[in-house]
């Protein structure tokens, strides 16, 4: 078992994608604890993408932020059907970040002098404590000048959509009304998992927004 100041996730994706098929206790700071959580539902390729995810890639341009990286799906694919964008990977992990390049930086913390025309947060808010997920939906509106993409899994989504054979469940279950008001307190929400700054110029007609 490594230390705990040691990069335990960035150490854990280095040795699966080195073949070491293994798996992972996960124990939280509220006391949850579950064990055996596969390491594959990080590794999905974009063929595995939701329907309205692969389409909405053909459709980006501009800088890219993708906050919480990982293993950098979202470039790949961006790399074949969106070559034009400027792609600026973060992740918390110190071991992805020196293995593959990306900012080192949490949702909440990650600082820019610039922003950006698409920030992609997807699959991170629901891992964090939930002053953190208050703080980082703040500052990802603040790092957006034009849509964000914000993907997560509430409890409804774990009880009734999700297939928990390919979904990670040591997350914190809120609820979908919570995620709802605290994103909706810095972001429009526009369907699809897009959404835009409160303090965006683009003009939206009723039925547009949820």
């Amino acid at each position: 078992m490594l230390p705990v100041y040691q990069d335990a996730y960035g150490q854990a994706m280095l040795d699966h994608l080195l073949g070491d098929v293994g798996d992972v206790s996960v124990e939280r700071d509220d006391g949850y604890l579950e064990g055996d959580v596969g390491m594959d539902v990080y590794f999905s390729s974009a063929n595995d993408w939701s329907a309205h995810t692969r389409k909405a890639m053909k459709l980006v341009q501009g800088r890219v932020l993708d906050i919480g990286c990982g293993l950098g799906g979202w470039r790949d694919a961006m790399r074949r059907h969106c070559p034009d964008a400027v792609y600026t990977g973060v992740d918390a992990s110190p071991e992805l970040c020196r293995r593959y390049g990306w900012r080192q930086g949490t949702v909440s913390g990650f600082r820019s002098r610039s922003s950006f025309d698409l920030v992609v947060c997807r699959s991170v808010l629901q891992y964090l404590p939930a002053d953190e997920v208050r703080r980082g939906v703040e500052n990802l509106a603040c790092l957006c000048r034009g849509a964000a993409y914000i993907e997560l899994v509430s409890r409804e989504d774990w009880e009734r959509n999700c297939d928990r054979t390919a979904t990670d469940g040591a997350i914190y279950r809120r609820s979908a009304a919570w995620y709802r008001r605290t994103v909706g307190r810095c972001f429009t929400n526009c369907g699809g998992g897009v959404f835009l700054p409160k303090d965006s110029d683009v003009v939206l007609y009723e039925l547009e927004k949820l």
